[in-house]
């Protein structure tokens, strides 16, 4: 059963967070039907994760290898600890909050991709999830797997409480400790930079495309004074023009009655004309 209620978990939790409770509720139902009651009552318990956790486990799906690259420095960060070694751990601490505050902006990106929305308090939390994934490696193991109901917090430098965070708690095994070696570590720094360097490189686009709206802003704003001028010079002609139409309509009508005036009298004169040629 419990390889069972896991594959149902894992599909649960890579859902949309509005769709997760029917879907869990129909998975319930299907179990029940087919006479494994304890499955249905399990996948029936499964929690419905908060918006924080719901975004952690969407990050581990579908940004795996930004993921990857914060859990490996989170693993360098154990190594230089376990060898107090102060200089390289500041070094890596500075990382890793450029490094989070970049995967968290992933995730705000990603949960805007799938129709959720990851406000400021929920990404805090997705901070501090991921500060204790690099805290300790069952913790990051369990982010990895995507199945957060919650998100965790480290209450102090490898000491997270996992099991009340996962839907499915995985029978870890305690591995004896290894030491990373160079490789390992160089690969680590090596993408971390890679990593550093395209959030610069975004940053600084950022900043030109900031600028380059500002300058289409106050040009619009210049086009858009022009059209207010031209509109009201606009006006203006329109009332003269109506002001003209009416006197030229004025004019007209004078003209037409002068005409017929000029008519009668031109008449007048040649009957006079042909009175006088009668009479002489």
């Amino acid at each position: 059963m419990a390889d069972a209620l896991a594959g149902v978990a894992a599909e649960l939790y890579a859902l949309p967070l509005d769709e997760f409770t029917p879907e869990r509720n129909r998975r319930a139902a299907d179990a029940r039907s087919s006479g494994d009651r304890e499955l249905a009552n399990r996948i029936k318990q499964l929690r419905k994760p908060s918006t924080s956790a719901w975004a952690v486990n969407m990050l581990s799906r579908h940004r795996a290898d930004e993921v990857g690259q914060l859990l490996e420095l989170g693993a360098a960060l154990r190594e230089a600890q376990s060898e107090l070694d102060a200089d390289e751990l500041r070094e890596l601490g500075r990382q890793r909050q450029k490094l989070i505050a970049a995967v968290v902006r992933q995730a705000r990106d990603l949960a805007d991709e799938l129709g959720g929305t990851l406000g400021g308090s929920a990404a805090d939390e997705v901070g501090q999830t991921l500060q204790a994934a690099l805290a300790d490696p069952d913790a990051a193991d369990a982010v990895t797997a995507g199945l957060l109901t919650r998100p965790f917090a480290a209450s102090g430098w490898g000491s997270v409480d996992i099991d009340a965070a996962v839907a499915v708690p995985s029978r870890r095994r305690k591995a004896p400790v290894t030491s990373i070696s160079d490789k390992q570590r160089t690969r680590a720094r090596r993408r971390l930079k890679d990593a550093e360097e395209a959030l610069e490189r975004s940053e600084r686009e950022l900043t030109k495309l900031a600028g380059s709206l500002e300058e289409l802003d106050s040009q619009r704003d210049g086009v858009t004074g022009e059209i207010d001028e031209l509109e009201a010079r606009l006006a203006e002609l329109q009332k003269k023009l109506t002001a003209l139409d009416r006197e030229r309509g004025s004019a007209k009508r004078q003209h037409e009655k002068s005409a017929s005036v000029v008519e009668d009298a031109a008449a007048e004169v040649d009957e006079a004309e042909a009175e006088l040629k009668r009479l002489t």
